[in-house]
């Protein structure tokens, strides 16, 4: 059996990927009074947003522009457990992205406090919007270090920040294509000031703003090329401005924040070493900041994420040891921070992954009992969160991934009974978000990864028929989603390895030529893929696998 490390963002990535800078507002309530007079880049340090896959991009203009085509987050990182088992995929895996950075979007936007149940407004964001920076800046907005006027005021400014607020507003609406329209309008304004005069670095740090949030918006569309060119376009921007005033902790601060989006686009892509020296340029950063400052939560809070950045990535290397240390450097930030005030939800949030990272990782090297025990602190957490905000469906879809992890431990100590019951307990909560929202990819992921662990069970108490009903469910949403998105790499992993599922099945239902007919699909997905992902050290085990199983059946 193959075991497999995903390193962001569940079992598709990650959509979030799921690539994405994402500050918290569970530092919020504790440097409020210190965020005042604080610069920003975009709408703010703590307007770090990506989200989403995919291509479709066009040329417009001389900018890199993308065509207004919404595609899912992808699906992918499988994780394996027990002797046998072709797993689900690892929550917090590259390929799982979209879900780790969906979870940091609500800690971001939710709720500042646990409220009483039905008390809040249950619209957080569903998974591949953008949001509006505005919800995440502390009440009052931090002055700004620089002479351009209000939003309101009159100026050559003017046009581009009126744009800029108008994508604003429609980013909360949801409406993505219009947004991009907005910041595109602001970006031809910022794009004459700066060439009419170079030297002024606050127009020129509105465009390196306009191009990050050009990024973010194609990003939340799904086109990781374009938004990736844009995000260098302002990386080179706010690396001269850096360079030109490197006492200033805002231009440092956005020089990390620039490094992050341009390492989880890479990361998304499966370019694990590029995304991991700009993760390491953006660690040097944030190190840096919160030693100068250790009561700073803003700063304390981006060395936590830089952290677990590079733990993600060290997971999908295997490096295993070396992530895990880079996720209790992360949790030991997030617990403290926590800790400070534990009514927040958004640091409750945020504590939850850092568990459920360990977890992972703890599971891989074959820990099932310490592994189990940091995703019941996980789901203990989110529980609380679910029930205190009933109508939150981004909630309920981590409540439901939460049961389907502990169950995937159950199944590999052999605890049959006892992983049914979390599946279906899982199942319960993913069934009805799939169901009412057939769009939405995240909850088709969500009951794609379900079937898959129920049908691993039935698998396992030998009833072959339920476990090939269960499988043939999970493949038809990967190849559903897979189909709308053939780039991504982790979606392609994923729907190989469910030809794997189904292969192990049909050998023991004695469809020998049609199990090797199935696995000599899947093995030709995952050599097509081990070309293009060079630097994935898993792949070669996942090609061994399937390699074995084909010579058993050809004997």
């Amino acid at each position: 059996m193959v075991s497999v490390a995903r390193a962001d963002v569940a079992w598709w990535g990650g959509a979030i990927m799921f690539l994405r800078t994402l500050i918290s507002v569970a530092a919020l309530a504790m440097v409020q009074a210190t965020a005042q007079g604080a610069g920003e880049l975009g709408s703010g340090r703590l307007a770090k947003s990506l989200v989403g896959h995919g291509l479709g991009v066009m040329a417009c203009g001389g900018r890199v522009v993308a065509k207004h085509r919404p595609a899912p987050d992808a699906v992918g990182g499988s994780a394996r457990l027990g002797a046998e088992e072709l797993g689900r995929g690892n929550p917090h895996t590259y390929g799982s992205r979209p879900t780790y950075l969906a979870k940091l979007e609500r800690a971001q936007q939710g709720p500042r406090r646990l409220p009483a149940p039905g008390s809040l407004d249950s619209g957080h964001a569903k998974v591949g919007q953008l949001h509006g920076t505005e919800a995440m800046t502390p009440a009052g907005p931090p002055a700004a270090p620089t002479t351009k006027p209000d939003p309101g005021a009159s100026g050559p400014h003017a046009p581009a920040l009126a744009s800029e607020k108008g994508g604003s507003v429609l980013v909360r609406q949801g409406s993505l294509p219009s947004t991009l329209d907005k910041y595109l309008d602001a970006l031809t304004v910022a794009e004459r000031l700066a060439e009419a005069d170079p030297g002024n670095a606050d127009w020129q740090r509105d465009l390196a703003v306009s191009h990050e949030k050009i990024g973010d918006a194609l990003l939340a569309q799904g086109n990781l090329l374009a938004a990736l060119a844009n995000f260098r376009a302002s990386l080179a921007i706010v690396d001269r401005l850096a360079k030109a005033d490197p006492e200033s902790a805002d231009r440092q601060t956005e020089l990390a924040m620039s490094h992050e989006k341009i390492g989880n686009v890479l990361a998304e892509r499966g370019h694990l070493l590029t995304a991991l020296d700009n993760f390491r340029a953006a660690h040097a950063i944030a190190d840096r900041l919160a030693k100068t400052d250790p009561r700073n939560a803003f700063w304390q809070l981006d060395l936590a994420m830089s952290h677990d950045k590079i733990g993600d990535v060290l997971a999908q290397q295997n490096q295993l040891p070396v992530a895990l240390k880079s996720y209790r450097a992360s949790l030991e930030i997030f617990d403290r921070l926590a800790k400070t005030d534990p009514e927040n939800a958004g640091g409750q949030l945020l504590l939850a992954l850092a568990h459920e990272k360990i977890g992972s990782v703890l599971v891989q090297q074959g820990n099932l009992l310490s592994g189990l025990e940091s995703y019941r602190f996980a789901f203990a957490i989110t529980e609380h969160l679910a029930q205190a905000d009933a109508g939150n469906t981004g909630l309920q879809g981590d409540l439901s991934l939460s049961h389907l992890r502990i169950g995937e431990v159950l199944l590999a100590q052999g605890k049959l009974s006892a992983a049914m019951e979390s599946y279906r307990a899982s199942l319960a909560v993913a069934e009805p978000l799939a169901r009412v929202d057939p769009g939405n990819a995240r909850w088709q992921k969500n009951l794609s990864l379900v079937h898959a662990g129920m049908g691993d069970v039935f698998r396992s108490q030998n009833n072959f028929s339920a476990a090939l009903e269960n499988y043939r469910i999970s493949l038809a949403l990967a190849e559903r989603l897979f189909n709308a998105d053939p780039a991504n790499s982790a979606l392609q992993r994923e729907l190989a390895l469910s030809h794997g599922r189904i292969g192990i099945v049909l050998s023991r239902q004695g469809s020998q030529q049609d199990a090797l007919a199935v696995l000599k699909q899947g093995y030709a997905m995952l050599l097509r893929l081990r070309q293009l992902s060079p630097g994935d050290a898993l792949l070669p085990k996942d090609v061994a696998w399937f390699e074995e199983r084909m010579a058993e059946l050809m004997k």
